[in-house]
């Protein structure tokens, strides 16, 4: 992993990005399940899909802010790119 010298903002972006995700999957942790809204024995309020629906907002424009970084024109494998940026990312470095 270490053939790529990959962008200290694009490495933030990509932990900017996971802490995003993990937001969002407590903000999901905390509605009531599909089977229990399916049978009516529960709601999702106002808040909650406001609350999600923002999150999942600001997921989309990260990922798209990582994804049109101006870097992955310069990397041939981009598949491995994609590696080692979550590498760089999840790793003290």
């Amino acid at each position: 992993m270490g053939e790529f010298v990959i962008p200290g903002d694009l490495v933030a972006a990509r932990r900017t990005f996971t802490r995003a995700l993990e937001h969002c999957a407590d903000i999901a942790s905390h509605l009531p399940s599909g089977a229990d809204i399916a049978e009516g024995r529960a709601e999702i309020s106002g808040d909650q899909r406001d609350r999600l629906g923002d999150a999942r907002e600001r997921c989309r424009r990260l990922a798209e802010e990582m994804h049109t970084h101006p870097w992955w024109e310069t990397v041939g494998d981009r598949h491995a790119a994609r590696e080692a940026l979550t590498h760089a990312a999840t790793h003290d470095t």
